[in-house]
């Protein structure tokens, strides 16, 4: 999916938000989560918008995350850039709160 050399962005301040330059790098950041994981989340994309060599695409998610907790994105937009065979960038944008609920058991609460 993300080519040798690509860049994979996982937007916000969450402990595994960041830019990622290829697929080595981002594993060595999310493969002490991945290993942890009941199972892997699953990801259906409702609509692919092309234009070029951008791609969008809009999706949900759910899954369980560490300790268990239900995972639940019901909007994810991935913004894409198609070089080759695969994305020579792939930016993900979901709700970061879900990934430090479900994944770091953070809580949010009134400030």
């Amino acid at each position: 999916m993300i080519g040798y050399r690509g860049s994979f962005i996982l937007i916000g301040n969450t402990p595994v938000s960041g830019v990622f330059v290829g697929w080595d790098q981002f594993m060595e950041r999310m493969g002490g989560v991945w290993e942890e994981l009941p199972a892997p989340s699953t990801t259906r994309f409702s609509e692919v918008i092309v234009d070029g060599d951008r791609v969008v695409m809009l999706a949900s998610g759910e899954g369980y995350a560490l300790k268990g907790r239900q995972y639940t994105q019901p909007y994810y937009a991935f913004v894409a850039r198609v070089q080759g065979d695969g994305f020579s960038e792939l930016i993900e944008f979901c709700d970061t709160v879900e990934i430090e609920k479900s994944y770091f058991g953070k809580k949010l609460v009134p400030a």
